[in-house]
């Protein structure tokens, strides 16, 4: 959990990076997010930015950049669910459903089902499929 200035900082840098990749800006937007994941101080502040790193490569149809990302995250933490969430966009984006479908039971299942990123995965999961 990041502290408030930080997720105000977060969410201005992630509005920033959707202002660049739909501008057809990925380069740019790739390097505000490295630039972030350079000082990131802990694990899940990095799996959150490699997942945003994810995003913008899927946004530009490069799986194998995207695939990358979510493989430096899986690397930090495997039990953390934001992994399996990009491993199931990753997946869908490629049409994959069945693979898509076991990374989002994966992701519901290393979480908690009394908060609310439970309920959203879970919600993501159902509508996906």
């Amino acid at each position: 959990i990041f502290a408030l200035g930080k997720i105000i900082y977060i969410r201005t840098t992630e509005q920033k990076i959707h202002f660049l990749a739909n501008q057809g800006k990925q380069g740019e937007a790739l390097g505000v997010l490295e630039k972030q994941l350079s000082s990131a101080k802990s694990s899940d502040e990095k799996i959150e930015i490699y997942f945003l790193l994810s995003q913008v490569a899927l946004q530009f149809n490069d799986y194998n950049k995207a695939q990358k990302y979510a493989d430096s995250a899986l690397k930090l933490n495997p039990d953390n669910s934001v992994v399996y969430v990009t491993y199931a966009h990753i997946s869908e984006a490629q049409r994959d459903t069945m693979s898509a479908k076991q990374y989002w039971q994966k992701a519901i299942e290393k979480l908690n089902p009394n908060t609310p990123e439970y309920s959203l995965v879970l919600r993501n999961y159902q509508t996906s499929m």
